[in-house]
């Protein structure tokens, strides 16, 4: 057993991208207020299959914006500080990915993303 995803950061659960829906990260959030001693909640996406192409953000494109599939479309995924995984996350691999689920509130409308701790390529 090599270094994984989970060596590197330790995750709470293993979860699929479909299962993060608007009333299930609502709920997550209800146990905030995260900090040293309540940590927000990690979970590992084993070989998330892309949906689209990454973009970069921020002044500097040091920011990744992507989409992985659900069963029933897509979760955006944004990457704070890791601009530097665009090449990986663009050759349209599989990828392992340790989330945090939020809620983007965007003209009165909200849906759930995942904002990335880590995006590794899957482990043999």
């Amino acid at each position: 057993h090599g270094k994984g995803a989970d060596d590197a950061i330790a995750v709470d659960a293993e979860a699929a991208p479909g299962e993060f829906t608007l009333d299930v990260v609502s709920q997550l959030r209800q146990l905030a207020p995260f900090g040293a001693g309540n940590p927000e909640p990690k979970f590992l996406l084993r070989r998330a299959e892309l949906a689209g192409r990454p973009k970069l953000m921020g002044p500097h494109g040091e920011h990744l914006s992507f989409a992985v599939k659900t069963p029933t479309g897509a979760i955006r995924i944004v990457a704070f500080r890791r601009g530097a995984a665009h090449d990986l996350v663009a050759s349209g691999a599989p990828l392992d990915l340790v989330v945090t689920p939020t809620i983007n509130e965007w003209r009165g409308v909200r849906t759930p993303e995942l904002q990335a701790q880590g995006i590794e390529e899957p482990r043999r």
